[in-house]
């Protein structure tokens, strides 16, 4: 999970959960499991004061660029079910040598630049 400030049309990204040892892992299937996150993100929501919040998912994929799955773009969509309209979250995919970033909206899912190296 990633969890952090939302701060106007900005999300600051303060902490990201690390996996666990219930989470489903494989080259390029990642599921989280609630136990372990949920309890990171409501200790950090009780110790900010209630001003850090979920603001998306991370996970890896073995590649130099990263590429969502049809898999991470459904779990995404899902993700997004039941918010607020005006709550985007974060997707994030760490590879080899960059990472893919987007912003997550009930009215579409924008790709950021990519960050990293060439």
């Amino acid at each position: 999970m990633l969890l952090g400030k939302r701060r106007g049309n900005h999300l600051e990204v303060l902490f990201a959960t690390e996996p666990m040892i219930t989470d489903r892992r494989r080259p390029f299937f990642f599921e989280r499991e609630v136990n372990g996150h949920a309890t990171a993100a409501m200790e950090a929501w009780a110790t900010s004061g209630g001003t850090v919040d979920y603001l998306g998912e991370w996970h890896t994929h073995p590649q130099r660029v990263p590429v969502p799955s049809s898999f991470d773009r459904t779990e995404w969509r899902k993700l997004l079910s039941g918010r607020a309209k005006h709550s985007p979250l974060v997707a994030l995919i760490v590879g080899t040598t960059c990472l893919h970033v987007e912003l997550l909206c009930e009215e579409a899912q924008i790709d950021l630049k990519p960050v990293g190296r060439d």
